[in-house]
C-alpha cells in the first residue's frame, strides 16, 4: 500500500522517491486512540519531525519531516512502532535518545511509549488523565540492574507486549544494565483460577499483594508461567524486570478461567490508580 496525500517539506528524499510503502493500518486500540489525541494537540501550523507509521495522521501538513530535522516545533516518535529507531527515518537524531536534544527541547508528552516533545519547552509533562488515560501500570525505569534507589525515568504504560530491541529505552537509561518496576492493580474480573506468563529478556519477578508468586530473577532470557486462585476484585500487581545486556523485552499475560489461550493482559484490566 502507497500512502497518497499532499506533497508536505519532507515527506520525499531524493527525486519523489516514494518511502511509505507496504505500510498496514494499524490496530484500534487504547494506544491508538491516545496517539490521535497527541496528534491532535500540535497546532495544524506547525512544522513536525514524525516516522513512517504516523506519517497518515500528518500527511495534510505542509511541514511534516519522516527524519530528524533540527529546528522543527513538534517531534513526535511512537517507540512501539517499527520505524522509530530506523537511523535514516527517526524522528529523533541517529534513531536515538540522546540527551543533547533536550537542551532545545522539552518532553510535553510521555505514555505508553508515545512522546511529544516541544521546541524551547519547559513546563510540566501533560497529566496521562488529561489524554483520558486511567488504565495501566506505573512503570519506573532504574539504572542498574536491581531496582533500588530512586527511579530516573516514571512513565504510565498499558501495552505489556513491549520489545525495545537493542535500542536506548529513553533520555537517560542506558543501553545495557537497567531494570523496571511496573506496579499498580489488576481487576479479577470473576472467581477462579489464573494463570500468569510473563516471556523476559532478561530476568523478572512476579508479585501479587505483595506476595512474591514467580521468581525468575535470571541474567538470560526467560519464559515462566505460574497458576494462582485469585477471586473476584482488585489486588496489587508489581513486575520487576532486568536488562543486562542485549535485545531488551518483556511480554505479560494471563489465561482466564473462560479463555483457552493466552493473551496480552489487556489494559482495562490494569490501573496505576484505584479506580
Amino acid at each position: 500500500m502507497l500512502f497518497c496525500c499532499p506533497l508536505p517539506l519532507g515527506i520525499f528524499k531524493g527525486a519523489l522517491g516514494p518511502i511509505v510503502i507496504h505500510e498496514k493500518w494499524p490496530e484500534i486500540n487504547m494506544h491508538t486512540r491516545v496517539l490521535d489525541k497527541v496528534v491532535a494537540m500540535i497546532p495544524p501550523n506547525a512544522s513536525v519531525a514524525t516516522q513512517n507509521d504516523i506519517l497518515p495522521h500528518l500527511c495534510h501538513r505542509f511541514e511534516v519531516y519522516l527524519e530528524y530535522k533540527p529546528g522543527v516545533d513538534y517531534i513526535l516518535i511512537d517507540t512501539r512502532l517499527p520505524w522509530a529507531y530506523d537511523p535514516n527515518w527517526s524522528p529523533i537524531p541517529g534513531g536515538e535518545f540522546k540527551e543533547e536534544l533536550l537542551n532545545e527541547y522539552g518532553i510535553l508528552v510521555a505514555v505508553d511509549g508515545i512522546y511529544l516533545l516541544k521546541k524551547n519547552y519547559t513546563g510540566d509533562i501533560i497529566d496521562p488523565k488529561m489524554l483520558g488515560v486511567f488504565n495501566g501500570l506505573r512503570a519506573k525505569f532504574f539504572s542498574g540492574v536491581e531496582p533500588t534507589n530512586s527511579p530516573i525515568w516514571t512513565e504510565i504504560i498499558f501495552t505489556l507486549d513491549i520489545n525495545w530491541g537493542p535500542y536506548e529505552v529513553f533520555f537517560g537509561i542506558p543501553r545495557d544494565g537497567f531494570s523496571i518496576v511496573f506496579e499498580g492493580y489488576i481487576n479479577i474480573p470473576v472467581n477462579g483460577t489464573y494463570i500468569f506468563r510473563i516471556t523476559s529478556d532478561d530476568g523478572h519477578r512476579l508479585y501479587i499483594n505483595d506476595t512474591l508468586i514467580s521468581d525468575a530473577w535470571l541474567d538470560i532470557p526467560v519464559k515462566r508461567e505460574v497458576s494462582v486462585n485469585l477471586t473476584h476484585g482488585f489486588y496489587k500487581i508489581r513486575i520487576e524486570y532486568k536488562e543486562i545486556r542485549g535485545n531488551a523485552a518483556i511480554k505479560i499475560e494471563w489465561k482466564t478461567p473462560f479463555q483457552r489461550d493466552f493473551i496480552v493482559i489487556p489494559p482495562e484490566f490494569l490501573y496505576y490508580e484505584l479506580p
